[in-house]
C-alpha cells in the first residue's frame, strides 16, 4: 500500500493543468430539443431551432468479440474431375482459436502492464466477453515469445559483441564507470 503523502490531494502548485478541447470531427450528434412549450403547451416538433450550446462526451465503445468463419472451399476441375481445395490463411490452424488482436492484447497486458494472468482472464471476460483460461493465456504468451526469439537472440548477440562506451568514447568500467580497469558489458535483456 502507498504511504500517505504530505502533499494536498489533487493538482499540485506549479503543475500545468490540461483541459479537454472540443473535437471538430465527431462520431455522433444527439439533438436535445424541447417538443412542447412548457408555458402554453404548443407543439414545437416541426419548428426549426438554433444550437445554443454543445458539450461533447468522449467515450469508448462497448466491445463484443468478432467471430470469423473460414470456409475451406473445394472445387471440381471440369477438365479432369480432380477435387481441389483452397488453403487457409497463415495462422488458421485449429477448429476454434484466438485471433491476433486478442493475442496482442493479452501479451501487452501481461508483459507491458504487468497485470497478473488471473486478472487478465477476468478482464478479457468482463470487458470483451471472451472467456479464456489462465492456461491459454500462458500458452499465448509462450507462443509469442517463441516467435520473437530469433529477433531477441540477434539483438542479444549484437549487444554482447560490443563494449559499452561512455559519452567521451572511453570504455565503461564495471566498477567505477571511469574507463580504467576491467571493461565488461553492462547491457541487460
Amino acid at each position: 500500500m502507498r504511504k500517505k503523502s504530505d502533499k494536498p490531494v489533487g493538482g499540485q502548485c506549479g503543475h500545468e493543468g490540461h483541459t479537454l478541447n472540443h473535437k471538430e470531427k465527431v462520431d455522433n450528434t444527439v439533438e436535445c430539443a424541447a417538443n412542447y412549450c412548457p408555458d402554453c403547451g404548443a407543439d414545437l416538433r416541426e419548428q426549426k431551432g438554433t444550437v445554443v450550446e454543445t458539450p461533447q462526451m468522449i467515450d469508448i465503445p462497448l466491445t463484443m468479440p468478432l467471430t470469423t468463419d473460414y470456409n475451406l472451399i473445394e472445387k471440381t476441375c471440369s477438365c479432369c474431375g480432380k477435387h481441389i481445395s483452397g488453403r487457409f490463411p497463415k495462422g488458421v490452424n485449429a477448429p476454434v482459436f484466438y485471433g491476433p488482436n486478442i493475442q496482442a492484447t493479452i501479451v501487452y497486458l501481461v508483459e507491458a502492464q504487468h497485470i497478473a494472468i488471473k486478472r487478465v482472464t477476468e478482464l478479457m471476460n468482463e470487458f470483451y466477453h471472451v472467456p479464456i483460461s489462465q492456461g491459454t493465456v500462458c500458452n499465448i504468451i509462450e507462443k509469442i515469445k517463441e516467435g520473437a526469439r530469433p529477433a531477441y537472440n540477434e539483438i542479444h548477440d549484437m549487444i554482447k559483441s560490443r563494449v559499452p562506451m561512455r559519452r567521451d568514447g572511453e570504455p565503461m568500467n564495471s566498477l567505477t564507470g571511469c574507463g580504467r580497469g576491467r571493461t565488461t558489458n553492462s547491457h541487460t535483456l
